[in-house]
């Protein structure tokens, strides 16, 4: 029997009647689906800015230009249930971990996001982080951070390299590009995407910059 109906040719009648109630289930079904997952993110009118501190410099940052419109805090654990609502009680005295932005380059504005249409090879990511304990082993200079680990996780095997280079590898294969005034490593194409790995060297310090590039 069902079969039988199933065969049958759609009546205009019917379509009809479906084009007509189609608004009103999509509104219905937003509601359920707004009753069995409500949001406890704010939108962007209701809160235009994340506000938090980089030690005792406090920065109010326009949400537009952040990734998932948020900023994370150092006492929050983000991978636990009720971190949004611990988080939606913070503020501007609150110490800022990790802040990533998305934006165009050159123009620096913030970033569409994705879409499907669109061609976004100038779009950029960065993210200020916020160290709240430094670490006997990053030495005495707080004004440096060196990012040689960095360095050797972007030339790992895992990110794309052909195997993990150690530092005398990358010293031999490394090219300094003068217009840019960093060193570079060419990893190739995959999957028709090139990765360059560019970074700043201090002497006697270590390394200040890591950029990964695809293309």
């Amino acid at each position: 029997m069902i079969l039988n109906f199933l065969r049958k040719p759609i009546q205009l009648k019917h379509f009809l009647i479906f084009i007509l109630l189609s608004p009103i289930i999509i509104v219905i079904l937003s509601v359920i689906v707004s009753v069995l997952e409500p949001s406890d993110v704010p939108s962007l009118k209701e809160k235009p800015y994340e506000c938090g501190s980089f030690g005792d410099q406090k920065m109010r940052i326009d949400r537009r230009y952040l990734f998932f419109a948020s900023v994370e805090y150092q006492d929050v654990n983000y991978w636990e249930k009720g971190s949004n609502q611990l988080h939606n009680t913070k503020g501007c005295n609150d110490q800022i971990g990790n802040a990533t932005f998305l934006v165009k380059w050159p123009e620096m504005h913030p970033s569409e996001g994705f879409r499907l249409s669109s061609n976004q090879i100038s779009d950029i990511a960065f993210t200020l982080s916020q160290r709240g304990n430094w670490k006997d082993e990053w030495g005495d200079d707080k004004t440096f951070f060196d990012y040689t680990p960095s360095l050797k996780f972007y030339l790992s095997k895992r990110m794309g390299a052909r195997k993990d280079m150690s530092i005398s590898e990358i010293n031999s294969e490394k090219k300094f590009n003068s217009s840019l005034s960093l060193y570079e490593i060419d990893l190739g194409e995959q999957d028709n995407i090139s990765k360059k790995i560019y970074w700043q060297e201090e002497n006697g310090k270590g390394i200040s910059v890591v950029i990964a590039c695809d293309s």
